[in-house]
């Protein structure tokens, strides 16, 4: 698998995953009035990694050597950051919800927290899933 098909993957994935944490997300709060946290946004990270690493064992037969995990993952990163962004903002002016303003320095310390841990989550669970693609293969 190259690169680009790869990351279009994991993009399509994100999506996906992005919709159906929105769709429970909606569902609890209609039915239970319960608001989920907004840390399970790390969910549209971390499966979409996985199932990146899982697909590219499968295909390949290979594992990714480490330096080219780490490439892939800081682009993940940067794709699930403005994916999960552009979703958000559409979902806020569709459903009319207010985001919350923060100063600009407060802005810029989380977004680059978010980015570190969208990036460290990226690594760790591509190359868990394409360990379990290959140990399963064996």
């Amino acid at each position: 698998m190259t690169d680009t098909q790869i990351l279009t993957r994991f993009a399509v994935v994100t999506l996906i995953v992005f919709a159906a944490v929105t769709a429970i997300g909606f569902a609890l709060r209609l039915l239970f009035e319960y608001e989920m946290g907004t840390g399970l946004g790390i969910v549209t990270i971390i499966v979409p990694a996985m199932e990146a690493g899982q697909t590219h064992a499968r295909r390949a037969g290979t594992a990714l050597g480490s330096g080219h995990m780490w490439r892939l993952s800081a682009l993940m990163g940067l794709i699930s950051a403005v994916l999960s962004s552009a979703l958000a903002l559409a979902l806020a002016a569709l459903t009319g919800t207010a985001l919350p303003a923060l100063p600009t320095g407060t802005f810029l310390i989380v977004a680059a927290v978010v980015m570190i841990v969208y990036i460290l989550a990226a690594r760790f669970f591509l190359g868990f899933g394409q360990r379990l693609e290959l140990k399963r293969g064996e």
